[in-house]
């Protein structure tokens, strides 16, 4: 789940992968299951994540 507020930069269409791998993120604690779907899925496409 991704939350952002209405105004924000991200809520824009189309999104680029830049985009999304500069922006600030908040991610659950390292070694839980979701954090590592999460970089599991984002690794792939932006290494710089």
């Amino acid at each position: 789940m991704v939350l952002a507020t209405l105004d924000a930069p991200l809520t824009q269409l189309p999104l680029t992968l830049e985009e999304l791998a500069n922006a600030p993120w908040i991610l659950r604690n390292p070694g839980l299951g979701t954090r590592e779907v999460l970089e599991q899925l984002l690794l792939g496409h932006m290494p710089q994540f």
